[in-house]
């Protein structure tokens, strides 16, 4: 799961929708350390007793370095002191910039959700989500995005050639929309 840093209120209602969902269906769980999406996230599924079903990549070590005043450290620990692994430095040690740690972070959350990756944007330019849609997207991985506060229309399309479709027609994941890769050549 990835999302927006600035969530609106109906937002945190939703991503905990979807970790029951997930974790229902017995999916694990992956995710950030930011305050926003990850931050409901992580307490939605302690929330919830799933926590050991949740890996999570924090940009920072668990003494608090590391970390910026846009991360949820206390979520990520009480995720942890609720059972779920943390990856603690996932984006690189302290002597990578936070920017590339951030971005490496990302990239570590995406490739341990062989399932797929579920994003909640707040913006068609939230670009550190979208570069994790576009990552997942460009590897093959099923992409459901969740638009918060403005139409699908506006998402860019991550692969070339691929485009947008309503995730379901009904239930929780009608207000998704899912990345339909492009037609093969072969």
């Amino acid at each position: 799961m990835v999302g927006s840093r600035s969530l609106p209120p109906s937002g945190a209602a939703l991503v905990a929708r979807v970790v029951r969902a997930l974790a229902r269906a017995g999916r694990p769980l992956c995710v950030g350390c930011s305050v926003g999406v990850d931050a409901a996230a992580l307490s939605a599924a302690v929330a919830a007793g799933v926590a050991s079903s949740l890996s999570v990549f924090a940009v920072g070590g668990p003494s608090g370095s590391g970390f910026c005043s846009l991360s949820a450290l206390s979520a990520v620990r009480a995720a942890a002191a609720a059972g779920a692994v943390v990856s603690w430095w996932s984006g690189g040690g302290p002597s990578v910039p936070l920017r590339v740690r951030l971005a490496c972070r990302s990239r570590a959350c995406v490739a341990a959700a062989p399932g797929g990756l579920v994003a909640f944007l707040s913006s068609p330019s939230s670009a550190g989500s979208l570069a994790a849609v576009s990552l997942a997207a460009g590897s093959g991985l099923p992409v459901c995005v969740f638009c918060l506060g403005f139409p699908p229309s506006l998402l860019p399309v991550p692969v070339p050639g691929g485009s947008w479709a309503p995730a379901a027609p009904s239930g929780l994941w009608s207000g998704a929309v899912r990345f339909v890769p492009p037609p093969s050549l072969f």
